[in-house]
């Protein structure tokens, strides 16, 4: 038990924690979350589902001795979702693919900004990597619930897909034409 004040607004923030433990105690962790009166629980987390990439990422923590104890429980959205819903009053879980796509992404400003950073040049890979980590939302009281409803509509926003970057050419064999010079 803590010592906080369980009628307090509070957030709880989960970045890649509750993967590591057990499930049992990734759980407890959730429940204890779930007492507070007005809480907002965000967790962001690896899923581990029984595909190629899943099997590769869950063998290379393994080989670091860091096992994902709860991914290998919690492997898809829906078993988030399950393992929220009897203890919050409102949930809402999405792979990261989705999350960048139609929050981060949604705006064009923010969408151009990001591109100028970082190229995307392989959208299937970031695609892959992304849909095995989610954000999952839960919450009891108003507040909570009013950030959730608030992402819910971000995530019903359609958004363009990411463009492929074209491979930048390494010889002057493998430059585009250039149109004849012209002049005015």
């Amino acid at each position: 038990r803590s010592h906080l004040p369980q009628d307090r607004p509070t957030v709880v923030v989960c970045e890649c924690v509750l993967a590591y433990l057990e499930p049992e105690a990734s759980s407890a962790l959730l429940q204890w979350a779930a007492t507070f009166e007005d809480v907002l629980v965000v967790d962001y987390d690896m899923m581990v589902p029984n595909d190629g990439f899943g099997k590769v990422m869950a063998a290379n923590f393994e080989r670091r001795n860091w096992p994902l104890r709860s991914a290998s429980k919690f492997r898809t959205l829906d078993d988030h979702r399950r393992r929220l819903a009897p203890s919050f009053e409102t949930n809402e879980v999405a792979d990261m693919h989705a999350v960048c796509e139609k929050v981060v992404l949604a705006e064009p400003a923010e969408r151009a900004r990001l591109f100028k950073l970082e190229i995307f040049d392989d959208p299937d890979e970031f695609k892959l990597m992304m849909t095995h980590y989610c954000l999952a939302l839960a919450a009891n009281g108003a507040r909570g619930a009013a950030v959730i409803d608030a992402v819910r509509l971000k995530l019903r926003v359609e958004t363009p897909p990411i463009p492929v970057v074209p491979p930048r050419p390494t010889s002057p064999a493998t430059l585009p034409p250039q149109p004849p010079a012209t002049s005015f």
